[in-house]
Parts: C-alpha cells; structure tokens; sequence
C-alpha cells in the first residue's frame, strides 16, 4: 500500500492569487485534519530547503490544494482533501536538517473571525445563516465561505424551520451557528457544519444513517484511544429573560443534580431570545402600546396560563387568567415568564447535562470515512455494542489515517 500527495500553491501578490498553479515537490510528512464544529481545519508540511531556495518563497495566505490517492500515482479532482492558505511559514533547523515547515488552515478561519450584523427579519433559519454568510463574505471576498448548495431549508419531516425573530448584531458567526443548530431552536434534530474543501459551509441534520461499522474484537486497527469529553456539560443554569410590566428584569434557575454529582459544578447564564413577556403584554394591550399595564380591572390575559397555581391571581392550566389589580397583573406575568425560562433551561439541561464518550481510531491509510459519517461501533470496554458514533475529526498522514468518534448525545 503506497500514497501519492500533490500540492500545488498559487501565491497571494497584491491582495490577490495567481491563476496558473506551481506543483511543488520535495516535501514531506505531510497532515491534515478536517473537523465538525467551531474548531478551524489546518494542515502542514515539510519541505526541504538545505540550499536556501525556500526562503522566502512562500508568503502568507498562498493559496495551497492538498490532495491525496492511494495505491495509484495518477490525482484526479477527486481527491483533492484540502484547499487552505498559508499562515504560518518558520524556518526550522535540526542538526544537519534544514526545512521549512509549512503551516496553514482551510478557509472555515474565516468563520472563526467573523462577527456579523444580520436581521432575522422573520427568515426561516436556514436562510438566516445564509443570510450572515452572505455578509461576512460581502467584506472578506478572497476567503469567503458560501452557503452549500445541498443544504436543506425545510426540517427533516419536511415541514418549514421556525422563524428568526432576533438582531444578530456584531456578535460572532460561531455562535449564530451553535445556537441555531440546537434542536432546542431548530425543533427538529441537532445540526452539525463543517467547511469542505471547496469552501462551503455544509449545514446538515445529525441523523443515525449509519455508513460503516467498526468492531473492536475483528477489525484491524494501529491504534486506540477512549475517553470522556465534559468540556461542553451544563448543569447548573442561571436563565435570564425580558421585564415585569413594572420593570424588573426576570430570571430564575434551574439545576441538574445528577449531573453535578457526576461531573462537578458546571455553571452557565442563558439570556433567553424567546421574548415571553414581551409577547404576552403585546397581546393584551395591543403590539403598538407603550403601555404595560391594562387601563382596567377586572382584566382577563389574552393568553393562557402554562401552569396552575391556587396563589393569588389564581391560575389555572391552559385556561386564561382574570387580575384584579396591577400587582396582580405584574405577579401573573412574572411567574408565567419564569415557568417558560425555567422550561427552556430543562430542556437545554436535558441536552447538556451528561458528558459524551469518544474514541480515536488509528489505521493503515485508505479507510476513506469522512468526517461526519456514522459509524456502527463496538467496543465493550465503554458499553459500546452496534452504537452509533459519528466521525467527528479525520486526520491523513502518509502512513496512517486516525479518526475521532463522538457520541452525538451524551450518555454519561
């Protein structure tokens, strides 16, 4: 079993790339890594330079192609793994060694930088994250990112997405993503997104199509590593959201014991978008009123209530509720608001309150998973029997590739 890699770089000069492409050659130990999420994609490689012909020759932001065949010398398109630019360009010497080491990242950089200034502007989420693409790529033209063109815009059952009511405002690209991706928002599945080698954002449901199986006991395999991750549980939630009709701002908290018994005491502050108070005084006053209070008593709420409660005014569970003074009316929408954010933060916990397994598999070069396949897995010293887990990172080296597996919802 051989490999065959190909480079070609086309130098960044003045603010632009050349068009005709230079195939280099002497290079060596060659890497890289494509990876779901908010991490950037990176490569590198060696490449020999005893006569100084390397030095500065590279500059940064060349633009490099990547690709790799196995058991084959001839490339097609196909196999083109990375199209990244150079950020980094040392000179390295070792002993008799004398190389430079060339460093660079793919262009889903440019979404880790990024912050935008979009209004939802009542567009469906897809759209509203095409929409920030769209601005970002309006000022960074030469490292743009687009909107793949396979992505959905209806759920997974067909039906449409919510709608986006929000400013996204000077905040980060990042964290657009994440928060709409969130089954919590999208009220479908969880959604992942990567940048692919031709520099589109794939934005895609985390469904359990299973594409390959690994068996710990009958495959073949270099390497393997298990672990926990924990870096992203939640369990104990401060939940802020909207003001009193006498403006005190609302908040409340929720807690998972079981989870801080497991894990530790893993705080987090949500500010809720959701707007509850705000929708619900809309709806009893009008939604052009500046007012926060009905004009008169006895006063029935337009909405109904998500709880019961004998407590004054008293409430009864989908039912509306009559208030007979403005403190009344105040305690009705305080503790509705409260019920609501204390709902949402449930529901994150439920999603955020265990810790995930993984696992990295390394073997011989020509696997060929890719990163966000399924992959039906047993390995019974982490209780794992036919489970799915899905390739959450792939790295290609000359002599092996290794994957990272993670569980897409936590079971510890």
């Amino acid at each position: 079993m051989y490999v065959t890699w190909k480079i070609e770089r086309y130098p960044f000069t003045n603010n632009t790339w050349s068009t005709t492409p230079e195939v280099l050659t002497d290079y060596y130990d060659v890497q890289t890594s494509s990876k779901i999420g908010d991490t950037v994609d990176t490569f590198s490689f060696k490449i020999n330079n005893f006569n100084n012909e390397f030095d500065n020759y590279f500059n940064v932001s060349d633009k490099l192609l990547i690709s790799r065949v196995v058991n084959s010398s001839t490339i097609a398109g196909s196999d083109l793994l990375v199209t990244g630019i150079v950020k980094a360009v040392p000179n390295q010497e070792t002993g008799s060694q004398d190389f430079i080491r060339v460093e660079g990242v793919n262009f889903s950089e440019s979404l880790a930088r990024a912050l935008v200034f979009v209004d939802g502007n009542s567009l469906t989420i897809p759209y509203f994250i095409k929409q920030a693409l769209d601005h970002v790529a309006s000022y960074n033209d030469n490292f743009k990112v687009e909107w793949h063109p396979d992505n959905k815009y209806v759920k997974t059952d067909g039906t449409a997405f919510p709608v986006v009511t929000e400013k996204w405002y000077n905040k980060s690209l990042l964290k657009l993503l994440e928060k709409y991706s969130s089954k919590l928002i999208t009220e479908d599945v969880n959604y992942y997104w990567y940048v692919d080698k031709d520099n589109k954002l794939v934005w895609i449901a985390r469904q359990t199509i299973v594409k390959n199986s690994f068996d710990v006991s009958t495959d073949t395999y270099k390497s393997i590593k298990t672990k926990k991750d924990t870096n992203d549980v939640y369990n104990f939630i401060i939940m802020k959201g909207g003001s009193t009709p006498a403006g005190i701002a609302i908040s409340t908290r929720v807690v998972n014991n079981i989870s801080m018994a497991k894990h530790g005491f893993k705080p987090k502050i949500i500010v809720s978008t959701a707007g509850y108070a705000k929708t619900n005084i809309s709806k009893d006053l009008g939604v052009d009123s500046s007012d926060t209070y009905p004009s008169s008593y006895p006063f029935t709420t337009k909405w109904v209530s998500s709880i019961t409660s004998a407590d004054a005014p008293v409430a009864t569970k989908d039912s509306a509720i009559t208030v007979t003074t403005p403190a009344q009316y105040n305690e009705a929408i305080k503790r509705e608001v409260k019920f609501l954010l204390e709902d949402e933060a449930k529901r994150f916990l439920d999603i955020r309150g265990k810790g995930k397994l993984m696992c990295e598999i390394g073997f011989e070069v020509g696997k060929n998973w890719a990163v966000g396949d399924v992959i039906s897995v047993t390995i019974p010293s982490i209780g794992k029997s036919n489970n799915p887990m899905r390739v959450s990172e792939a790295q290609y080296h000359t002599d092996s590739d290794t994957y990272t597996l993670i569980e897409d919802e936590g079971t510890i």
